[in-house]
């Protein structure tokens, strides 16, 4: 059984169901977003009725989350650079007045103020070679004299840097192989 939290409690999807090896059950209905409570029971070998009540979220695009919050999250978590990178900034709360940063390596943080509403900001922004080692991107805001904070970071690794080595030999005596590395920087 399913049922939506916080409003009146009604059966949203009930059925009987005989599991099968893998024990997967597919619900051939689509909940929207929200919490739901899912009530399952059975009756095991000897009679007895064995019943289990787990609260869950779906998620989507509509936030649902009772609880306060404010959150930024990048699309990927890594890249390389000329990808194109966006992140969003979702909140629950009405009418939130944020302070943005964006750091990039050897520069100084782009700082933006952002008015949002509840729901989501999405922004987006070009990487290059310059951003090699990284972006971090921070949020903070206060609302009903609470002070809400998150950060994310996306890896923009040294690709370009990475070394192959490989060995080889020829004939049947074997040979000593020495290496040497000298960086050009």
């Amino acid at each position: 059984m399913f049922l939506p939290i916080g409003k009146k409690k009604r059966t949203l999807v009930s059925f009987t169901a005989t599991t099968v090896a893998d024990g997967k059950i597919s619900l051939n209905n689509r909940l929207k977003e929200g919490w739901y409570t899912i009530e399952v029971s059975t009756t095991d070998k000897d009679g007895t009725i064995i019943k289990d009540i787990e609260t869950i979220e779906l998620t989507g695009q509509q936030i649902t989350n009772p609880i306060s919050f404010g959150s930024i999250e990048p699309s990927k978590s890594k890249l390389e650079p000329g990808d194109k990178l966006s992140y969003t900034i979702r909140t629950n709360l009405d009418s939130i007045w944020v302070i943005h940063h964006v750091n990039r390596v050897n520069k100084d943080a782009e700082k933006q103020f952002v008015v949002t509403t509840k729901g989501n900001k999405t922004f987006s922004i070009e990487t290059s070679e310059a951003d090699r080692g990284g972006i971090a991107f921070d949020i903070a805001f206060i609302k009903n004299n609470r002070v809400y904070t998150d950060n994310a970071t996306v890896s923009i690794p040294f690709s370009n840097k990475e070394l192959s080595v490989s060995f080889s030999t020829s004939g049947i005596k074997p040979y000593l192989v020495v290496m040497k590395m000298e960086s050009t920087h």
